[in-house]
């Protein structure tokens, strides 16, 4: 089969509105990657041109971790994205397979990650369905595993009046299991904070094995109300190993309200940084930098004292205790101590000297001495 200069190799994946073919670019003799538009949807106007935007979307966004699209339109007659050939598993594959992942494996893996959607966002981009089946964790030529970001179909491109929306339509756009809770609320003006709680639930699910809002799934309605409650177990219930720290970074990106997450994916990605392998470390440091961990886990000013999720509901973080204010009592209270304090010291150093002085004076009494007394001394 072949569509315009492509010729259609085999087809390597299939999802609810199109499917994924390797193709050749005849031209070039190049190997590519080409998503087509399922007919059935081709005469729908809003499908059609979130398609479409996919490819205009995919092009903003330079990384070496997104995925490179190379055409995009109808050809043939058919809607079509061409993209670059990728050889290897999505993590969603990994983790049905390992089922939860090795901490600094995870780390390495989820940095490049976050250093694409960081640059997405950047160029005012919100991915908006971030999930392990988006995650491609191709080969490069060196045999290395290479995350990539895909599908930025129902991206939603900040300040684009060309955009199109989902107003007017009750469908739910992105994967159900990893909805921010203002997407469960049914919020429109999702910004990047919601890309942050998806890499959270990621990075939940691949290192305890358990979705956090499994418990809650029998179905969409209750999916919908316990994430939009926060209801979840934190992920050291399901995996106590893990250091408590990194279940704060998770907690976090997973905050309840957008205000009281990562200021930014960068930030997320820097508070990551210390659970890498050594490796990872060297790699992802220069991109990231080192930061104060501790410092990015405070709770943002703007934001409640409230903001980690817990199972039944957030967990209020302790008061730093109140500062003492200071009395005429207590001011002549620390005059008196540093008074005595300067009184010893003085009477210390004092009698220092006077010993040492005594012995030169000894000293120099032995040196002017007769012979003869010394050694009868001796």
């Amino acid at each position: 089969m072949t569509l315009g200069q492509y010729v259609i190799e085999r087809r390597i994946g299939a999802g609810g509105m199109g499917e994924v073919y390797e193709a050749t670019h005849t031209g070039l003799n190049k190997r590519v990657a080409m998503k087509t538009l399922r007919r059935e949807h081709s005469d729908n106007e809003v499908v059609l041109g979130r398609f479409l935007r996919e490819g205009k979307v995919a092009s903003l966004i330079r990384h070496p971790n997104v995925v490179d699209v190379t055409d995009v339109g109808v050809i043939d007659g058919l809607p079509c994205l061409v993209m670059e050939y990728l050889e290897g598993d999505s993590l969603s594959d990994l983790l049905k397979r390992e089922k939860k992942l090795a901490l600094d494996h995870l780390v390495d893996l989820m940095l490049p990650v976050a250093a694409a959607v960081n640059a997405a966002h950047q160029q005012g981009v919100v991915h908006r369905d971030l999930k392990p089946a988006n995650i491609l964790l191709s080969r490069s030529w060196s045999g290395e595993t290479q995350p990539k970001v895909l599908d930025f179909g129902i991206s939603h491109v900040l300040e684009d009046p060309g955009e199109v929306t989902r107003s007017g339509s009750s469908s739910f756009l992105g994967s159900p299991h990893y909805a921010s809770p203002e997407l469960a609320r049914g919020e429109h003006d999702l910004d990047a904070r919601s890309d942050q709680y998806a890499l959270g639930v990621i990075l939940y699910e691949a290192a305890t094995g358990v979705r956090p809002f499994a418990h809650r799934a029998d179905s969409f309605m209750s999916l919908m109300y316990a994430i939009s409650h926060g209801d979840f177990p934190p992920p050291r219930h399901h995996e106590p190993d893990l250091p408590q720290a990194f279940e704060q970074v998770v907690l976090r990106a997973m905050a309840l309200e957008p205000r009281a997450r990562f200021a930014s994916v960068f930030e997320l990605g820097q508070a990551l940084l210390p659970f890498a392998s050594a490796r990872g470390v060297l790699l992802w440091e220069p991109v990231f930098g080192r930061a104060d961990a501790a410092r990015l886990l405070e709770p943002p000013a703007a934001a409640p004292a409230t903001y980690l999720p817990s199972p039944r509901g957030p967990v209020p973080l302790p008061a730093p205790p109140p500062k003492q204010k200071a009395t005429l009592r207590s001011v002549s209270y620390d005059l008196l101590r540093y008074a005595v304090a300067f009184t010893v010291g003085v009477a210390v150093s004092w009698g220092a000297l006077r010993l040492v002085a005594g012995w030169k004076a000894g000293q120099a009494d032995a040196l002017s001495a007769p012979k003869g007394t010394i050694e009868a001394t001796e």
